[in-house]
């Protein structure tokens, strides 16, 4: 996209990001699969899913059962809560601490 002026550009993209609806609240893997056929939303996000399940894909695959979020820990500057979620292979995510620098 070729832009004119900062206005143009700023309007450019508001208007496809309009035009994208994203929902993200408490899906399921069944649950997001049919959220883009509803029509409601063309994406759909999990947010603080992935923060309890770092490997969220592989549980998806697997059907396993999801660890639950712990909101109270979330943003509040400390490890507790993003690093210490146990994976589906029974280890815990402190191993995993550096290896996505």
């Amino acid at each position: 996209m070729i832009c004119s002026s900062a206005l143009f550009c700023s309007v450019a993209i508001v208007v496809s990001i309009v035009q994208t609806p994203i929902a993200g609240t408490a899906y399921t893997c069944d649950t997001a699969e049919a959220e883009p056929q509803r029509g409601i939303a063309k994406l759909v996000v999990f947010g603080s899913s992935f923060l309890a399940n770092p490997d969220l894909p592989e549980c998806f695959r697997q059907n396993a059962p999801l660890n639950t979020s712990d909101c109270a820990t979330m943003f509040d500057g400390g490890e507790k809560g993003y690093i210490d979620s146990e994976l589906i292979n029974g280890s815990d995510t402190t191993a995993l601490r550096g290896s996505f620098l």
